[in-house]
């Protein structure tokens, strides 16, 4: 079976609403923010919210796969932003685009093997 480090070539993205937890950088406890996600792939999501968080941000996210127990926790990085005022993205709602920075090797392969799974159901 060929795993998501091997397949990172690849950008899958799959249209899924995950609650995610998301907060500053340098916080201990990421209860600062709760939002949904609109997509994921092993590279990182899109998180829909009114929260302003500039481009370059750092951030910590955790988030469970669906049927899952084990929380996904990482650092990323604020890709692009899609502003009320002026969406990059019109077909997108307000929110940003984060890239996963320190993604575990186990998290990410759970990843992979959600969007494997996601694909044949």
């Amino acid at each position: 079976m060929e795993n998501a480090s091997q397949n990172s070539g690849q950008s899958q993205r799959l249209k899924t609403a995950i609650k995610v937890f998301f907060g500053a950088e340098k916080q201990l406890e990421l209860t600062s923010f709760t939002s949904v996600s609109i997509d994921l792939s092993c590279g990182g999501l899109y998180l829909q919210t009114d929260t302003l968080l500039k481009v370059g941000e750092d951030i910590l996210l955790r988030f469970y796969l669906p049927d899952t127990t084990n929380a996904i926790t990482c650092k990323a990085t604020v890709a692009w932003a899609n502003e009320q005022d002026t969406p990059c993205h019109p077909e997108f709602p307000t929110g940003v685009g984060v890239r996963f920075v320190d993604l575990s090797t186990n998290n990410r392969n759970a990843i992979y093997g959600f969007l494997e799974q996601q694909k044949y159901s």
